[in-house]
């Protein structure tokens, strides 16, 4: 993508971090395309420290420095020296700064959470934050995505595992997700596929009297 000089207008986050306040920028305040291949996304900065670690063993005591005792000799022989050294050469003036394109700060890949920050994603920056800051895992598929299998073959371990950070009724603030809740407790819950998926379930469990008789009423 070539630079160009066209401004684009874009909306900001407003004051105080409300997220339904959103404020144009255009004009002088607008943003301009540069050039992508310049600004790719960058992994240089040191990763946090691993969450849920021990305390790490204290540092041990430096030992003090012994300075080398020099004679009364030796201290005015250097000092001698130090006075009939040369002095630095003076250095050319540099030459005036050729006219660069505008660069922007390097994004770096633990930054997503401040930019979620910004566009009113707080939660999603907590969870990305606590991520980055655990054991090095992920699924490289579909079906490990589902099943919680990491991309070593084994299941994720509980320290990757959040089950505290999105409540239900934090979740049930979103309309499409309410809407799907309640489809499910008032229909989806009582279907034939509903039924059937009970009673894969219950083929997979030891058998019981109650749960046979269960099955016949299905």
């Amino acid at each position: 993508m070539a630079d160009s000089q066209e401004i684009f207008t874009y909306y900001q986050n407003g004051r105080f971090g409300i997220p339904w306040c959103w404020k144009e920028k255009t004009g002088v305040e607008g943003c301009r395309k540069l050039n992508v291949e310049e600004f790719p996304l960058s992994t240089a900065r040191t990763p946090p420290s691993l969450r849920d670690q021990p305390p790490p063993p204290p540092k041990p005591t430096p030992a003090p420095v012994k300075r080398e005792k020099k004679t009364l000799i030796e201290s005015s022989l250097e000092f001698h020296e130090w006075l009939n050294a040369p002095s630095a050469p003076q250095q050319k003036p540099a030459p005036a700064p050729e006219a660069t394109k505008p660069r922007v700060k390097p994004f770096d890949m633990q930054d997503i959470p401040d930019a979620m920050e910004r566009i009113g994603w707080p939660m999603s920056a907590k969870i990305m934050r606590k991520w980055f800051a655990g054991d090095l895992n992920y699924a490289n598929t579909d079906t490990g995505a589902i099943r919680g299998i990491n991309q070593n073959g084994k299941p994720f371990p509980a320290a990757m595992v959040d089950t505290t950070t999105f409540e239900l009724r934090w979740i049930l603030g979103f309309a499409r997700a309410r809407a799907k809740f309640d489809e499910l407790v008032n229909t989806k819950l009582f279907d034939d596929s509903a039924y059937g998926s009970l009673k894969k379930i219950a083929k997979r469990l030891e058998p019981s009297p109650l749960l046979h008789r269960f099955m016949e009423n299905v």
